[in-house]
């Protein structure tokens, strides 16, 4: 497993980021490395019950060679949750055009105290348009622990209201083995085909250490949860640059005079 800690901008969006509570570094670092450590965790058995009030097993989609997709969300989430439900929803529709039955979806409400399953069907009903293509599923309290900190899914109840949470979708293989984490909440059929094709082809890529420009890329952008995209982190790439131009000024410093007498010498000598 790649070791991914540089890569704690990817994440950490609440329900109104307007009003998002601050989450320190360690705290992101901490949450994206769970994250990744979860993957290739093989998932225990847990009992949940769906939308319809169905009790049923999380190992009832194993073994029947079909790859399962897992997110997260809250139900009384006004914003932020329900642009993780309808991008998913979109992605999967687009993606089942090409691959059909061939993979399942599970959302799980983690907020056991309001996500009953009255709760997920009217949540479903508000935000989906095939409410077919989604099953959601909630447990008590102490399954729900269990499962998040399983899937390295991160949440934390604010102050203030609902949640600050990772956004990802979780892409577990036929056999109940997490196999990938899919991060960010306005995804794209790409980003969830792939990693199912790999699945289902067993073409999986070698994994490869991020190159110097890689990790130079990362540490130089941070998510923006309002454009759902990478932005210039500017704080670090000024702090890079007055690095950059001390260093240089210290260096003008300490070899001015060397660098004059070198200089010297090599004119007078094209002058003989």
């Amino acid at each position: 497993m790649v070791n991914h800690i540089i890569y704690i901008f990817i994440l950490l969006f609440s329900l109104h980021t307007a009003h998002a509570e601050i989450i320190s570094v360690e705290v992101a670092r901490k949450a994206v490395t769970q994250a990744e450590w979860a993957e290739g965790v093989k998932l225990h058995d847990y009992e949940l019950v769906d939308q319809d009030g169905v009790g049923f097993h999380l190992h009832d989609y194993f073994g029947q060679g079909k790859p399962l997709l897992v997110s997260f969300v809250y139900t009384h989430c006004t914003d932020v949750c329900p642009l993780i439900t309808t991008t998913l929803m979109e992605a999967v529709k687009e993606v089942k055009k090409e691959m059909g039955d061939r993979f399942n979806v599970l959302i799980l409400g983690f907020d056991t105290e309001r996500d009953t399953p009255a709760a997920l069907k009217a949540y479903s009903q508000r935000h989906l348009d095939s409410t077919g293509l989604i099953r959601f599923a909630t447990a008590d309290r102490q399954t729900m622990e269990r499962l998040t900190r399983e899937f390295g899914f991160f949440y934390k109840e604010r102050d203030t209201h609902g949640f600050t949470h990772l956004t990802m979708v979780s892409v577990v293989d036929e056999d109940g083995t997490i196999y990938k984490q899919v991060y960010g909440f306005n995804l794209k059929p790409e980003d969830i085909r792939t990693p199912l094709v790999e699945l289902l082809t067993g073409n999986i890529p070698m994994e490869t250490e991020p190159t110097f420009l890689d990790r130079l890329k990362q540490l130089c952008t941070v998510y923006d949860p309002v454009s759902g995209t990478f932005v210039l982190n500017w704080p670090v790439v000024m702090g890079f640059v007055l690095q950059i131009i001390l260093i240089t000024a210290i260096l003008i410093v300490l070899f001015r005079r060397p660098l004059g007498t070198l200089f010297s010498k090599i004119f007078s000598v094209q002058k003989k």
